[in-house]
């Protein structure tokens, strides 16, 4: 900076062309590789939350199953949250809900199950990406863990992926399995599993 005399009555400060330049340089470099970072720093981190959220939910549903001595389900939530949504609505869009399930429905008709009082249901602010469940016989809607904690009718693991689209980084894709037995494991993008990898 620089005085600059105003008036002869005394001194005002002043910027010289080069300052102001230097600065604006500096903050249009921070906007451009700063806040992209931050983007995807966000990005790995809702991912992560969110298939965390979904794996204590599945553990409170297998924990609620082996206590109650009932069966439990998980299954995506309709819009209102009463009621397990039709065909092959992405388990982000309106979050899940879990309910005693003494009837089984997982082995018939679990989309019917209408007017349910839920355990607990996951509400979702975003429905932005993927967030998927699947197995090699297909979409997986609901999932139902029987009284011994095994999930009833699997014959295979279920997948659950949690992407974004587009990514900013692919590598803030996260996958969650859960086994036959009601144990599960969430891994990174691009790890190897008995089902496939994790992309």
């Amino acid at each position: 900076m620089r005085e600059t005399e105003k008036n002869g009555s005394g001194y005002q400060y002043g910027v010289l062309l080069l300052e102001l330049l230097t600065a604006v340089t500096v903050m249009a470099m921070l906007w451009i590789f700063v806040v992209p970072w931050f983007e995807k720093i966000n990005e790995f981190n809702r991912a992560a939350a969110e298939i965390n959220a979904l794996a204590n939910d599945l553990q409170f549903a297998r924990t609620q199953a082996l206590n109650g001595g009932l069966s439990v389900t998980v299954c995506v939530a309709s819009t209102d949250g009463k009621h397990c949504a039709m065909g092959d609505t992405p388990w982000n869009a309106n979050g899940w809900i879990i309910f005693l399930d003494p009837t089984n429905l997982n082995e018939t008709s679990s989309l019917q199950a209408v007017n349910i009082e839920p355990l607990r249901r996951r509400v979702f602010q975003s429905s932005s990406g993927i967030f998927l469940a699947s197995n090699r016989r297909g979409k997986i809607s609901v999932v139902t863990f029987a009284s011994d904690g095994t999930v009833l009718g699997a014959i295979e693991p279920v997948a659950w992926t949690r992407r974004f689209k587009p990514p900013l980084d692919a590598r803030s894709t996260r996958c969650l399995y859960l086994y036959t037995n009601g144990y599960q494991q969430v891994f990174a993008h691009g790890h190897a599993t008995e089902t496939g990898t994790c992309s």
